[in-house]
């Protein structure tokens, strides 16, 4: 977290840094002898937002949350200097803008804004001349580039908003998973795995395959024969309970885990840089780990339960182990919307998504 913090530190101290030599620039061409009361203050506003925004990323001390914060009121302050250089600034400098004013417009503002549409307006053929600048179509550029800013930081707080929610999760689906560990090690019955196959007088959990005891299994056939189901199911029950162990849904946990990862390792190819401190392909990467490992367990007490026709009876311990892998596996059809919704809000942090209604 750290280091993404310290990329987007950079690129906000170097706009500050960028805005102050504008801004002696600017200053070194007002004629001589002249004294603007209006530039002075505008002077006064704009050094006053550089170094409120240097101070903020000065008490930084990029702690989990609370850095991402302040680098958020950091780029406000350095986009509220960047507008009033606008109106402080000649017409030559406020042409020399349009070209990066128009990227942003574009990149961040729909299609269907007034603003943009507004400011697409007035660029349209060659966009203003030197004479053309004045009140009015100063007022229009100002406002297109603060309401770009404004969205470009709207995007940059739902992206942050989307990375808290998906560590919540993924804490939340951990302590999920980690529960049923500890209930399965304390209490292997209640969450047994194990499957009893109809030709087969055996019961044949993860680790596990045991055989009926043989007067159990003369017992089983003459009460099955019999019509008395109930006996026979105590009976499988009593196999079971000594058949399971306690290390079955760690095992199942571990494998549905291990799956997942691997399931999840191509979706990597998609991930791209970004310059803001969330790297979203890190925290959806380690949401579907412990995702796999509770589809798996899950997926194994569908089948035991007869929720899949035909499937219900498993001969080996390794097909037990096949179908955790399989289940572990299936965590992509969940977590591929989060994935696109991710990529969504990258591509509209960096500049991609503001041209789609």
């Amino acid at each position: 977290m750290k280091g993404f913090l310290n990329v987007t530190v950079r690129l906000v101290l170097s706009d500050a840094e960028r805005l102050r030599s504008e801004l002696k620039w600017l200053q070194s061409t007002d004629p001589a002898g002249t004294v603007d009361q209006e530039k002075q203050q505008l002077d006064e506003e704009i050094l006053a937002h550089l170094s409120a925004a240097e101070q903020v990323i000065t008490r930084l001390r990029f702690r989990f949350n609370r850095g991402a914060m302040l680098i958020g009121s950091a780029m406000a302050r350095v986009h509220a200097a960047e507008e009033l250089m606008l109106r402080r600034g000649a017409a030559e400098y406020v042409l020399g803008r349009l070209a990066k004013i128009h990227a942003d417009v574009v990149n961040h503002l729909d299609e269907a804004d007034e603003q943009r549409k507004a400011f697409e307006g007035l660029v349209k053929c060659g966009g203003p001349k030197d004479k053309d600048v004045k009140d009015e179509v100063l007022e229009t550029i100002v406002s297109a580039s603060a309401a770009a800013h404004l969205a470009y930081r709207r995007e940059y707080a739902r992206l942050r908003s989307f990375r808290i929610t998906l560590m919540l999760c993924t804490v939340v689906l951990f302590a999920i998973a980690a529960a049923v560990g500890v209930w399965g090690v304390q209490r292997p019955a209640d969450l047994a795995l194990c499957f009893n196959p109809v030709e087969q007088a055996k019961v044949v959990c993860p680790i596990n395959e045991n055989p009926f005891p043989p007067q159990e299994a003369s017992q089983a056939t003459d009460e099955t024969t019999s019509g008395d189901a109930a006996d026979l199911s105590a009976d499988i029950d009593r196999a079971i309970g000594n058949t399971v162990t306690p290390l079955d849904i760690p095992l199942v946990l571990f494998i549905g885990l291990v799956s997942a990862a691997v399931a999840g390792a191509p979706s990597l190819r998609r991930a791209r840089g970004t310059a803001t401190p969330y790297s979203l392909a890190v925290t959806l990467g380690l949401m579907k780990l412990p995702t796999g490992a509770i589809t798996a367990v899950l997926g194994l007490m569908l089948m035991r339960g007869g929720f899949v026709p035909g499937l219900s009876a498993l001969d080996t311990s390794s097909q037990i182990m096949a179908w955790a892998v399989v289940f572990g596996a299936s965590q992509q059809l969940f977590t591929r919307l989060v994935d696109r919704q991710g990529e969504i809000l990258i591509d509209q942090v960096g500049g991609q998504g503001g041209s789609t209604p």
